[in-house]
């Protein structure tokens, strides 16, 4: 029978998968508030596309169309990581409350 390297286990058929851990405090906090957050953002990106959208706002102050720009794009990159996050929460409570 071969020994398992130092620091390295023998693999073990009948070791069961880990159980997904049960979300801490810091996890639910965010599991609550991260609706909130997920509209706001998607409030301020339907005002900064209004914004943007106007088409003389180029022409008059390319800066302000500069900044709303980019106030859009880091909206938006702040939405798509409240959505994952929230996703990846709400799926760990589901499976602690299918234990």
């Amino acid at each position: 029978m071969r020994r398992a390297r130092r620091g390295h286990r023998a693999k073990n058929p009948r070791r069961q998968l880990p159980r997904p851990k049960s979300p801490d405090l810091p996890d639910k906090h965010a599991l609550e508030t991260l609706p909130a957050r997920i509209a706001k953002l998607e409030a301020d990106i339907a005002k900064l596309s209004k914004t943007i959208a106007d088409p003389s706002l180029y022409a008059k102050d390319r800066a302000a169309f500069d900044k709303a720009s980019a106030a859009l794009g880091n909206a938006q990159a702040e939405l798509a990581q409240a959505e994952d996050d929230w996703l990846r929460l709400e799926e760990l409570r589901e499976q602690v409350e299918a234990r």
